[in-house]
């Protein structure tokens, strides 16, 4: 008789044991879903990243209306680099998201000073751009008004592998945004697994942050163990070595500075043509084609809440329109224009010759921080004669701040 109440009491511990290890694996997921730890951690993290820090401080700072410029880096650069020279500081970009230079600019032409919040993030595209709106329009701190400033690589990019690749994707997303994108992206059966399961779970999702951070600890437990170095560092002569002293590439040191009278962080000229070839060659239709569809929803979206969008065509060197597939640049122009009077959004072009001269330029796509003062001069010129100003004018929120 002893033998099967052992085999029993084994049972009962062995369910006991996993019973509580699925409730602390539950456990875990939910506070590293809800918490963000990752986000106090020395680690490069989805939690770190320029989309997170500026959705983050969206919400917490803003508590009345504003107006929202979302776009890519073509956008955040001139607002930054202006920003830096404004406040004559260092700032930490991904977490200063107000832009004094446009408010002060639009409060010169339109009696009232409206708080003008930059969501604009490296790499986004137009389907980054609407899940951001997404976002936005669902907390209470709704825009008054929407400045979406567009380039051909919004649409088209040969390097991104996918929209769910992309680092607003990954921390915006939600479960009816995946099924939206299966149902309108061709995705092996896995690949679709995959997100569902990333969406579900915390663990999934930040699997490869806690892979770093976990090897980040390690590797700092090993050589306070060893009297000499093992591990490939980068130190203050920015060289990657074998040192003692410097930083684990694992390790991320704050935020990306912008720094007065410099340029933002980018890539060297002639690489920067190199990528910029293989971005726009071959054309990849599809890919235009579903980034255009997403433009439609943030339309849709914004038509909702009645929040007037304004589209600005970016500036762009001729150089770097001549990279790419012929006559993309005249069907994506064609194409915008088309889109933005079906909404009732209204487009207005900036890449005009005054703008699309190389000297403007840092690398061909970036403009350089000595005209980026002038460019949001003339980006709030442009805003305060658009539909937009209407409501900017009319709003309560920004009369009595101006009173």
């Amino acid at each position: 008789m002893r033998e099967p109440v052992q085999q029993s009491t084994i049972r009962k511990i062995v369910f006991s044991t996993t019973v509580l290890s699925v409730v602390l694996v539950v456990v875990f997921d939910l506070w590293l879903g809800l918490a963000h730890p990752l986000a106090k951690s020395p680690t490069a993290s989805l939690d770190r990243t320029e989309v997170y820090c500026a959705t983050k401080t969206y919400e917490k700072e803003v508590k009345s209306p504003s107006v929202v410029v979302l776009g890519s880096s073509l956008v955040t650069a001139p607002i930054m680099q202006a920003e830096a020279n404004y406040h004559k500081s260092v700032i930490p970009r991904f977490l200063h998201r107000r832009s004094h230079v446009i408010e002060n600019a639009l409060a010169d032409r339109l009696g009232g000073k409206p708080d003008v919040y930059c969501m604009a993030v490296g790499g986004e595209m137009a389907s980054d751009a609407y899940l951001i709106t997404k976002r936005l329009l669902k907390n209470n701190s709704t825009p008054i008004a929407v400045v979406y400033g567009v380039a051909p690589r919004d649409f088209q990019d040969n390097l991104m592998p996918g929209i769910q690749s992309s680092e607003t994707f990954r921390v915006l997303s939600d479960i009816d945004d995946v099924q939206d994108l299966c149902r309108n992206v061709s995705l092996t059966f896995d690949q679709q697994a995959g997100l569902i399961v990333e969406r579900i779970s915390a663990l999934a999702r930040y699997r490869a942050d806690i892979r770093s951070y976990v090897t980040l600890k390690g590797k700092k437990l090993v050589e306070g163990m060893l009297p000499f170095p093992i591990f490939e560092k980068m130190g203050p002569d920015l060289q990657v070595r074998v040192r003692r002293d410097g930083w684990f590439p694992e390790e991320a040191l704050g935020t990306p500075p912008a720094v007065p009278g410099y340029a933002v962080e980018h890539t060297p000229e002639q690489q920067v043509t190199y990528e910029y070839i293989r971005r726009y060659n071959p054309l990849a239709q599809k890919l235009v084609d579903t980034e255009f569809g997403y433009l439609n929803k943030l339309f849709e979206l914004c038509d909702q809440k009645d929040v007037p969008v304004v589209v600005v065509n970016m500036p762009l060197s001729a150089f770097n329109r001549k990279l790419m597939a012929k006559g993309f640049y005249d069907e994506y122009l064609s194409r915008m224009k088309t889109a933005c009077v079906k909404a009732n959004a209204e487009f207005i072009d900036l890449n005009t010759p005054e703008w699309d001269e190389a000297s403007n330029f840092v690398d061909s796509v970036h403009l350089k921080p000595e005209v980026s003062q002038k460019f949001l001069e003339n980006l709030a010129e442009v805003i305060s004669k658009s539909q937009a100003a209407i409501a900017i004018r009319t709003n309560k929120a920004i009369a009595a701040k101006s009173q």
